[in-house]
């Protein structure tokens, strides 16, 4: 009996022993995965930049050495507190790089943001001054795709008005439903114009923007005008960007 037991604990001590090694193996491998992955991103980062750094060298034709990428910036004029920037004035050829419009560019083209600055300066101030009226959404707003504002490169948004309802006595604009269909009178008539100033949320998500989307509904500018078939009036125009040299 007195044997029995020894081997049973024996046995016992051999398992926990075993539980042990076996932790501190799966505890190794982690770490040397982790170590592997690790080293491989520092890598792989390394190579990434490396490459992207030379083609924007070559892109630039040599203009500026790669040592020279990292040393001082300064204004490219004297009294240039607001930029533009260069590394060396002697060599800057007048061509900028607009950070701006690439953020919000939607196409993949880099060199549709590269523009020349003489040009730049050519451009009017203010273009397409415009007004749209958007007829309420008929649908579920997730599965309409809603209308659009735009303005051309260089240009954003800047709302004049916006009120969602419908005037008196218009049966000009939004007379159809969204099937086509002519509606009946007392779906279009007021006597008076009838609904709400739209503007701050118009603005808020149009302004300063090239493209903004609209879903005029009542869910979100506000239940009015009950039973009159509403629609989103907006005038905008399109002003340069506000870029200092």
């Amino acid at each position: 009996m007195a044997d029995r037991t020894l081997l049973l604990n024996s046995d016992r001590r051999k398992r926990n022993r075993n539980r042990k090694v076996n932790k501190l193996k799966s505890g190794l491998l982690i770490i040397f995965l982790l170590s592997f992955i690790t080293l491989l991103s520092r890598y792989v980062t390394e190579v990434f930049l490396e490459k992207n750094i030379n083609y924007f060298m070559k892109s630039k034709d040599g203009i500026y050495g790669k040592e020279e990428m990292f040393i001082r910036f300064m204004p490219l004029y004297n009294n240039g507190t607001k930029g533009p920037i260069t590394i060396n004035r002697k060599l800057d050829d007048g061509r900028k790089f607009n950070i701006y419009s690439m953020m919000r560019e939607t196409n993949e083209s880099f060199e549709s943001s590269f523009y020349d600055q003489e040009a730049f300066k050519k451009l009017k101030n203010v273009v397409k001054k415009d007004e749209e009226y958007f007829c309420e959404i008929g649908l579920p707003s997730e599965a309409f795709e809603g209308y659009y504002l735009t303005c051309p490169t260089h240009y954003t948004i800047a709302i004049d008005k916006a009120a969602y309802g419908r005037y008196k006595s218009d049966r000009t604009h939004c007379i159809k439903d969204y099937k086509g269909e002519y509606l009946a009178n007392s779906r279009i008539e007021t006597s008076k114009d009838c609904g709400i100033n739209a503007l701050g949320k118009v603005k808020e998500l149009c302004e300063g923007r090239t493209e903004c989307n609209l879903k005029p509904n009542s869910s979100f500018f506000g239940s009015h005008c009950e039973n009159l078939y509403k629609y989103l009036h907006v005038k905008y125009h399109c002003v340069k960007d506000k870029v200092s040299y």
